[in-house]
């Protein structure tokens, strides 16, 4: 009997040759018994996935580093990546996209009818999906500035 133990069966090495077989007391009658035992498994083992942090990551791109647009918002300049506003928002795809925008790539874009707070909480948003901590009624004010923007 030829006995292979937990994890030292696999792989070619461990095969018997034919003519090694052929010539061997296992083969009797032109015949061998092949005795398995089978171990299963019931438990999958568990795979330690971390907590996502792309909302950590997507938001340190708020930074100037690879930004390529810029806004001029109330008085105040924000950087951005046209990629991630263009799959975030259809408004912005549009805007910075458009057939009708080749060839007029501008890196500068003014926006007059938005407060700069209100601006940086929706660029906040778009990247992290997450809004600024901020007083109770200071966030209703903003979510009404928010839904307006959005529209």
């Amino acid at each position: 009997m030829i006995n292979f133990s937990d994890r030292r069966a696999f792989g070619f090495d461990r095969f018997i040759e034919r003519e090694i077989l052929e010539r061997s007391e296992y083969l009797k009658d032109d015949s061998f018994t092949l005795r398995v035992q089978v171990h299963v498994v019931k438990e999958t083992p568990s795979l330690l996935v971390p907590p996502s942090n792309i909302q950590q990551h997507l938001g340190s791109l708020l930074s100037m580093e690879g930004a390529d647009v810029e806004f001029r918002v109330g008085g105040e300049t924000f950087v951005a990546h046209r990629l991630v506003l263009a799959a975030r928002s259809p408004i912005f795809n549009a805007e910075l996209y458009s057939p009708m925008k080749e060839g007029m790539v501008t890196n500068t874009i003014h926006i007059d009818d938005m407060e700069a707070q209100v601006f940086k909480a929706m660029l906040n948003f778009i990247y992290t999906d997450s809004w600024p901590e901020m007083e109770q009624e200071d966030e209703s004010a903003m979510t009404q500035h928010l839904l307006v923007a959005a529209d």
